[in-house]
């Protein structure tokens, strides 16, 4: 099976002709990792989903991006919004 039909669902002629899926083909390795939803932040901070969309409301947290009805989140924006919390107990 080709990269192009492996990677995206396409058949080889149609990766022919759409160059920038053939493009994107030999880049599957190196796929960014997926955005996460509401309950994928909540799961990773160990809080309710309730919390993410409160914090998100009064403009604390991660910033989530909208995309159509959907909320994500970048995975890197959440871990260095969470590594940049200040620690309460290093006083």
């Amino acid at each position: 099976m080709s990269d192009a039909r492996q990677g995206f669902g396409v058949s080889p002629s149609a990766a022919r002709a759409l160059p920038c899926l053939a493009a994107r083909a030999g880049a599957s390795a190196a796929r960014p990792e997926r955005r996460w939803s509401a309950q994928d932040v909540a799961d990773y901070l160990g809080i309710a989903l309730s919390t993410v969309y409160q914090w998100r409301c009064t403009g604390y947290g991660p910033r989530g991006r909208r995309v159509g009805r959907y909320l994500r989140y970048d995975p890197d924006e959440v871990r260095a919004w969470f590594d940049g919390l200040a620690d309460p107990q290093a006083g």
